[in-house]
């Protein structure tokens, strides 16, 4: 302890009145900017102390005029001390749905907002900043008369709009394209507003950051990042994704729920000798629901605007802090990592809402392609506003505690609401597109032989729905001949195995066949025999395997056979016993899952190479508790593993595919149903997932009961993992602890993948995701219910990072179909609309531009190599580079229809593209 720290510890406890208050914390920021002054004003500092300790001692306290008295002793020094400027930002942390209903919401918002106007028309000096495009839509619907008053404090500068994002979000479970419209809507709507968009991205709660953030925001035109965690040991730096993309970021030292006292402005100077920069900042108000600054934490501030041993203090903003940051003349450190993480459970809790985000994602994306598509190929409406506002609500609920899942019942079951109105915009949309683009397909060589009482056309409405978010597979042709247009939205050609639904065919079903395009027969299977019943109407279940061109479409013809030969009918009783094989195999993988031998493992052997991989399985677990807040923190396994008593069956049996079915009992009263399918040509064994869920958390004996899923590396001593993350991959070391990820986490050639989930475990040997956690706070009963998933193991040939990204999109894109009749059209049988010809990227996103001008290309570079990246698309005439704004940056290279470029390293790409005309 310094001398002056010494001579600080005897003034703690003397008492004083407001004077005295005032003066010990000036002494005390003395003391601050004599140490960042290398000691410059030690004896003055500590004869200053002196002085008030030897007056406490003869008086017994400091008077205020004693106090003036000695603050006056410190004038020389007081040029040094206003050197130091210190910003205060006021600020509302407005939590969207924490623990409470979207109403409170509203009311928490408004009533802030409406506290703040009155502060400043008290005080005209005060200033406030505010995140978050949501909570100003909510203005707008809810109190649009206040919108113009926040319009006017922000034309003079006192109200700072902060809002790049539609909400504070979570940083690890949006996906890349999320990403892309949350600066995209945020930005256009704050114009639409009157406001100026934000260049600072304000994240002050946000539980995990991944690392191409700084790419993310440097293409959406954001400059500076404000947050509160992740990061440990900086306050002021630069943060450098793989792409070399930088952006000027603040760890908050403090909080961002802070108040105003005599220790605001202590570590002002040595922030700004450090950096060598003008202002430090500080950011105060009440929050989490709302508040904001109060009327003392700015008289506070008023007042000690007039101490002249003290910082000099100014009402500020965000954007003027970090402009000044910006011109730093020390040195700023350079961070080049992912800022992860902190509460881990959030990527395990609350599992609902967090299949919705997945599936919404996927689907309002698959819904804008094939609509672009329609609208050049059909002329049909591009539904922009539709699929805004879905993608707004999608936003929303991805603020940083209701897709975490930190959130209450209410929380969930008003995000589940807006699901489902995403999953209505989107499959309509979808529907109708494919049925647009089907309409003028050429079909007319195709003599589909009507029925005169044929009742199939319309049969299949609402068959599977509560199944899946896919549209339903409605029969709109008729006849002995059914038509059947398969879609793909990959970038790039699949032949896969696809099931079609043949509804009221009057025929064997053991005589159905499959032709493509050029009435080339097909393999095909069925795979529920017999004519089934659905709300007056039969059907048939049948497999075919397909190509379909990349992000196209292609055409398939069933009908029954003619001019073959009935076979002699023969009973199909059982003549000799036989013991059951349980094992499924295809062409290129072999599958034993013998519950008598394996105790519920999968043993899963590559023909190509003969290698063996162990599927460890699903595993019950029950977790400690213990150190609470379980929603976000995990704890420790107490007891668990695998579940082994399980009933098996074969339920599929055939040449394109094999499928087993497994059942089994554990917990208290819990049971799983899940079936292990292989494909034929696929390179990954499929696991679909029922469980009827009846675990609660135990809040007495704190115990956190979870399922999860793991399978064993292929090298035993595994110390790193490839995981699936926003804009790319990432290698992370073991860890024994869920990290997030989004589709997938891969070792060495093995991937395990999962439709919905986001915690994924890479420890030592073995890789794994958690399912279902029932946490218990503050959502008592999360998970209580029935769950269904699907998950997938699977091998890359490679190994490459583009290997494992290709196989992921294949598994989540499902080939879509819809059915046709003959009719003739200017669209041929099949079409790519376009392809990914090379190039080390992946392709996710098509759109039409927001102005209605061309068509928006956005993916991201995969490896660090990105030469002679080649898209096809079909009329492309012209092509530039844009920002996520889709503002134009470069021209590209278009020459017949195809766009070639070299992709930044790990960087996003934008892309224009102007077309001919339908």
């Amino acid at each position: 302890m310094s001398r002056l720290d010494s001579a600080l510890a005897r003034i703690n406890d003397i008492k004083g009145g407001k004077m005295w208050e005032r003066l010990r914390s000036e002494l005390r920021y003395a003391r601050r900017v004599s140490q960042a002054l290398s000691g410059k004003h030690e004896a003055l500092v500590e004869g200053a102390i002196e002085r008030a300790a030897d007056i406490a001692a003869r008086d017994g306290a400091i008077t205020d005029a004693a106090a003036l008295e000695i603050e006056r002793t410190l004038m020389p020094m007081q040029a040094d001390c206003k050197k130091y400027k210190l910003i205060l930002c006021g600020h509302a942390h407005i939590d969207m749905n924490w623990m409470w209903r979207y109403d409170e919401t509203v009311q928490v918002t408004l009533d802030t907002f409406r506290t703040v106007l009155n502060l400043m028309d008290e005080f005209p000096r005060f200033t406030f900043s505010q995140s978050q495009a949501s909570v100003y839509r909510i203005v707008e619907e809810f109190a649009p008369d206040m919108l113009e008053e926040i319009r006017r404090r922000a034309q003079e500068g006192r109200w700072e709009v902060t809002a790049s994002t539609w909400v504070e979000a979570d940083r690890n479970m949006p996906n890349a394209e999320s990403v892309a419209r949350h600066h995209l809507y945020t930005a256009a709507y704050l114009k639409s507003l009157g406001f100026t968009p934000s260049r600072v991205d304000f994240e002050p709660d946000t539980f995990g950051h991944h690392q191409n953030t700084p790419e993310l925001l440097s293409q959406a035109g954001v400059k500076y990042y404000y947050h509160c965690r992740g990061l440990e040991g900086h306050t002021l730096y630069r943060w450098r994704a793989p792409s070399g993309a930088e952006i000027l970021s603040y760890c908050e030292p403090f909080w961002y729920n802070g108040d105003i006292d005599g220790e605001l402005a202590q570590y002002a100077p040595e922030f700004c000798e450090k950096f060598g920069v003008e202002y430090a900042l500080r950011v105060y108000g009440v929050g989490d629901h709302g508040g904001g600054p109060t009327r003392r934490d700015i008289l506070r501030a008023i007042d000690m605007q007039s101490w002249p041993i003290y910082a000099a203090i100014e009402f500020g903003t965000f954007h003027k802090f970090f402009e000044s940051a910006a011109k730093a003349v020390g040195e700023v450190p350079v961070v080049d990592r992912e800022l992860n993480a902190l509460f881990l459970g959030c990527y395990t809790t609350q599992t609902r809402i967090k299949k919705g985000n997945r599936y919404a994602e996927r689907i309002l994306s698959e819904a804008e392609q094939l609509s672009a598509f329609a609208r050049r190929a059909a002329g049909a409406p591009y539904r922009a506003g539709k699929f805004a506002e879905g993608w707004r609500s999608v936003l929303f609920n991805q603020f940083h505690d209701i897709l975490p899942g930190s959130g209450v019942t209410d929380t969930r079951e008003y995000a589940m609401g807006l699901y489902q109105q995403v999953y209505a915009t989107a499959n309509s949309a979808r529907r109708a597109a494919m049925n647009a683009i089907a309409g003028r397909i050429d079909t007319s060589a195709i003599r589909t032989q009507p029925y005169d009482d044929d009742i199939s056309m319309g049969a299949g409405v609402g068959y599977h729905v509560e199944q899946t978010v896919d549209p339903a597979p409605v029969e709109f042709g008729h006849g002995k001949t059914r038509v059947f247009h398969l879609f793909n939205s990959c970038a790039f050609d699949r032949c896969e195995v696809v099931e079609l639904t043949v509804w009221d065919m009057k025929a064997d079903e053991n005589r159905l066949e499959a032709r493509d395009a050029q009435g080339a027969p097909l393999p095909c299977q069925v795979i529920e025999s017999g004519h089934n019943s659905y709300w007056g109407h039969d059907y048939t279940r049948l497999l075919v395997k397909a190509s379909v061109p990349a992000m196209g479409y292609a055409t398939c013809v069933v009908a029954p056979k003619e001019d073959i030969d009935e076979p002699i009918p023969r009973p199909n009783d059982q003549r000799v016993e036989r013991g059951e094989d349980w094992s499924i195999e295809n062409d290129r993988l072999v599958v034993q899952a013998d519950p008598a031998v394996n105790l519920g493992a999968i043993m899963l052997t590559e023909k190509k190479s003969g290698e063996l991989h162990i599927i460890d399985g699903f595993r019950f677990a029950i977790e400690d508790g213990a150190r609470g807040m379980t929603a976000w923190v995990t704890g420790e396994d107490v007891r668990g593993g695998r579940i082994e008593n399980i009933r098996m069956r074969r339920t599929v049996r055939g040449p394109l595919y094999n499928e087993l079915e497994a059942t089994a009992q554990f917990g208290r009263s819990s049971e799983i149903t899940y079936t292990i399918g292989l494909r034929d040509g696929m390179d990954w064994v499929d696991i679909k997932a029922k469980v009827h869920w009846l675990e609660p958390g135990n809040a007495k004996d704190k115990l956190i009961p979870q399922l999860s899923f793991r399978v064993m590396a292929d090298d035993i001593e595994a110390s790193e993992y490839l995981y699936d993350i926003p804009g790319g991959v990432l290698t992370r070391p073991a860890s024994r602890q869920e990290l997030p990820g989004l589709r997938f986490i891969a070792g060495g050639r093995l991937a395990l993948m999962s439709d919905s989930k986001y915690g994924y475990r890479g420890d030592v040997g073995s890789m794994g995701v958690t399912l279902i956690r029932s946490s218990y706070d503050p959502d008592e009963y999360p998970e209580l219910g029935v769950h269904t998933f699907g998950l997938a193991v699977g091998l890359a040939e490679s190994g490459k990072p583009e290997a494992f990204i290709r196989m992921a999109q294949a598994f989540q894109s499902h080939i879509a179909s819809v059915t046709n009749t003959a009719h003739p059209g200017a669209l041929p049988l099949e079409k790519s609309f376009a392809r990914l010809e090379s190039g080390s990227v992946e392709l996710y996103g098509v759109k039409q531009a927001e102005d209605g001008d061309g068509l928006i290309l956005r993916g991201m570079e995969l490896t660090g190599d990105g030469r002679n990246t080649v898209i096809a698309l079909e009329g492309a005439i012209g092509a530039a580079l844009c920002d996520t704004h889709e503002r134009p940056l470069a021209p590209l290279s278009v020459e017949n229809g195809r766009i070639s470029f070299d992709a930044r390293p790990f960087g996003l790409f934008t892309i224009r593209v102007k077309t001919t005309e339908n």
